[in-house]
């Protein structure tokens, strides 16, 4: 079953109260292109498992966190990380982004390298610092 945003509160406890007490997996996928053509691609899989959560903490997460907006219907990135009792993946995949796997490949693109994000790194140290 693919898991959209669900828009309403009531959708948001209806996803909550099916994927509780079981592992979910979230896909999230990246695609580099440069003058129309693909020079790299990733997808990078997380599983989730989310707590045997009662009703009332289903309830009282939605109402605090209002996951309308959210695919599975909970923000990982605020109090949703509260609902899982184990999660294989990394936090910035799960949230839409893999850092590391992107980075990797603009560095193997020459789109980005260490040497200029140290060097934007240290002039923003020094603009703070003044």
């Amino acid at each position: 079953r693919i898991f959209e945003k669900p828009g309403t509160q009531k959708r948001a406890i209806a996803q909550l109260k099916e994927l509780r007490g079981h592992t979910h997996q979230l896909y999230s996928a990246l695609c580099l292109m440069r003058g129309g053509q693909r020079l790299w691609w990733n997808t990078t899989v997380s599983h989730l498992t989310m707590d045997l959560l009662s009703d009332d903490d289903i309830f009282a997460y939605v109402a605090l966190d209002q996951p309308l907006n959210a695919c599975g219907g909970y923000h990982f990135e605020s109090s949703g990380r509260h609902l899982f009792n184990k999660v294989e993946g990394t936090s910035d995949a799960i949230q839409g982004l893999p850092l590391i796997p992107l980075l990797t490949a603009l560095r193997t693109h020459h789109a980005m390298s260490l040497s200029d994000v140290l060097v934007n790194a240290e002039q923003h140290k020094e603009a703070l610092s003044s």
